[in-house]
């Protein structure tokens, strides 16, 4: 019972471990981690290949959920901004067929604020890493 209730005062406080402010970016693959610890524990299980890769061409390649996606990436002040060009599933049946009768899209362009050392998704409380 410590264990949760400390686990949910963690959640509420919203710790963010090696994530600070500044605008330095660095082209390369980033990976997924959840800044906040409980939600590392839900999320790593359903999102456990979450990536991207930055490429000096100012193109991406996102790979998540069993789709890809490529763009353009942009940095706006201290966003980056990932505009997807193409979106398909890497299950070659959904491509063809679909899943729940949905193709794939390309969604609303992806944004994450540029910290020190990640950069963290507006779209959910997420860090992405610099792969080593």
């Amino acid at each position: 019972m410590k264990l949760l209730s400390i686990l949910i005062l963690l959640s509420l406080i919203q710790i963010k471990p090696n994530c600070q402010n500044g605008a330095t970016l660095s082209l390369g693959k980033y990976s997924n981690k959840v800044c906040n610890p409980l939600m590392r524990m839900i999320h790593e299980s359903f999102y456990p290949n979450d990536n991207f890769i930055l490429k000096d061409n100012q193109m991406y390649e996102y790979f998540g959920c069993n789709s890809v996606q490529n763009g353009n990436w942009i940095i706006k002040h201290d966003t980056l901004i990932l505009q997807c060009i193409s979106h398909s599933y890497t299950i070659d049946s959904l491509n063809r067929l679909g899943f729940n009768g949905r193709f794939a899209e390309c969604p609303k362009p992806l944004k994450f604020i540029i910290r020190t050392n990640c950069v963290e998704a507006l779209f959910e409380k997420r860090c992405y890493f610099l792969a080593k």
